[in-house]
């Protein structure tokens, strides 16, 4: 018996919404909210639709034209581009861009600091998408930041200065679930370990360890010492004592959650890590002290692209910023 095929009334039966509200988005010719639009984009993925046409990929077809849309990574070094959140980000920016017959450019700066050839020179993109925001510190940061302004922008994870469209992590979330498992272990010491402060430390992460100082605080009475990885994001081991009950809480990256982990023995006690984390825990970290919540770069580049056609379509509209909810990693500890 062959697979049922998805249509459109299970995607809005599963959302919870109308037909009429899912053929508008898939067409971009309703006004919905960016959270309506994500919740359907999501379940659609979940469920596996893929929509036979748009209209946005259908003039695109007539007209015979494949647009471009960069994302643009605001540092000069391209190794910048090659984490697993950029390439997870990739991943569903491409997925929605496909559904317009549009193309995506991943760029980064170019050695002077200046915007690259697709957001200055003659084949411009329609639109960018930016992770983060650029370099304030850069001789080009007036040039570049001018130039931009000629452009439909969404930017992702870093808030910016500018008002410009947001689609990021809800960091407040993520130091609320931090607590919570900290209340749970009750702890004497509290410890924060974050990245390479000089280098690592971008305001996305800031605002998610303010918000868990706040907290801890507020409903705690408690205060966290903060130790950075070193720049080649080691961890140094910590001496823990027997009879105090030790809380860590990770707030990112990847790398640096992976070696705090794994500068502890599986056998530790009086030890509770929590980590934001991207990717998933391997397992051979998988150990009872270790809980990990995991944001989501594709459901943020899906949201991303919808904002940007949000702001093609509709240039003058304002629309909110939008956060994406993170979600916990639950798995059996490795014995």
């Amino acid at each position: 018996m062959g697979t049922k095929k998805i249509t459109i009334a299970d995607v809005a039966k599963a959302a919870g919404v109308s037909e009429a509200t899912v053929s508008g988005i898939l067409n971009n010719s309703s006004v919905q909210s960016p959270e309506t639009s994500l919740k359907v984009q999501m379940v659609m993925r979940e469920l596996g639709y893929t929509p036979r046409r748009n209209r946005l990929r259908s003039e695109n077809r007539r007209n015979n034209r494949i647009r471009n849309v960069a994302l643009l990574v605001p540092d000069v070094n391209p190794e910048a581009a090659k984490t697993e959140m950029i390439i997870k980000l990739c991943e569903g920016v491409e997925r929605e861009l496909f559904e317009y017959n549009c193309r995506l450019s991943l760029c980064w700066l170019k050695p002077d600091g200046s915007l690259p050839d697709i957001l200055s020179g003659r084949r411009k993109a329609c639109g960018v998408i930016i992770r983060g925001w650029l370099p304030e510190d850069s001789d080009k940061y007036e040039e570049n930041r001018r130039a931009l302004l000629k452009f439909p922008v969404v930017c992702v994870f870093s808030r910016t200065p500018e008002n410009y469209d947001f689609v990021g992590v809800d960091n407040n979330e993520c130091a609320r679930w931090a607590i919570a498992q900290l209340n749970k272990f009750k702890p004497d010491r509290v410890i924060c370990v974050t990245p390479d402060y000089k280098n690592e430390m971008n305001e996305d992460l800031t605002v998610r360890i303010s918000m868990f100082k706040y907290f801890l605080w507020r409903n705690c009475g408690m205060k966290c010492e903060e130790i950075a990885c070193a720049p080649d994001r080691s961890f140094s081991p910590l001496e823990l004592k027997p009879d105090q009950k030790t809380f860590i809480f990770c707030i990112g990256h990847d790398p640096e959650v992976l070696s705090c982990i794994s500068s502890f023995r599986p056998e530790s006690r009086n030890l509770m890590i929590c980590a934001v984390m991207t990717g998933e825990l391997p397992e051979e970290l998988r150990f009872d002290f270790v809980r990990t919540i995991h944001i989501d770069p594709y459901g943020v580049g899906v949201a991303a692209v919808d904002m940007l056609w949000r702001r093609i379509s509709r240039p003058y509209e304002i629309s909110p910023r939008l956060l994406i909810s993170p979600r916990e990693f639950r798995f059996v500890p490795k014995e």
